[in-house]
Parts: structure tokens; C-alpha cells; sequence
């Protein structure tokens, strides 16, 4: 459930975003989340980005260098 509810917050705050194209929201000057869902955001991402870079995934490490 809390899972779903990232999601959906992220796909709103994505599609609203005023910025394009959109940068990493670590590079990013105007902060869409707010600290609570950062700090999921985050752990998501600290989890999934491993597994993107350890299964191959060369776009995502162009992503990461960029």
C-alpha cells in the first residue's frame, strides 16, 4: 500500500513538473517531494538503482554519470 501511494505521488509530481527536460531530482533547484516522501524516494531508489546497475542496465548508468 505504501508502495502504490509512492507511485501514484511520484507520477503527479512528475507529470507536474514545470521543468524540462526534468533533472535528477538530487541536481534539481526546485524540490517537488516533500522530505517524507524524499526519504522514501530515496530508499527506493538506493534499493533499485543496484539492481538496475547490477543487471546491466547501460542507460541507467549514462543516467548516474550525467
Amino acid at each position: 500500500a505504501a508502495c502504490r501511494k509512492l507511485l501514484a505521488h511520484a507520477f503527479v509530481k512528475r507529470t507536474a513538473c514545470p521543468l524540462d527536460p526534468k533533472p535528477m531530482c538530487k541536481h534539481c533547484p526546485q524540490h517537488c517531494y516533500a522530505p517524507a516522501y524524499r526519504a522514501q524516494m530515496r530508499a527506493v531508489m538506493r534499493y533499485s538503482g543496484r539492481r538496475l546497475v547490477l543487471s546491466g542496465r547501460l542507460d541507467y548508468l549514462l543516467h548516474l554519470l550525467l
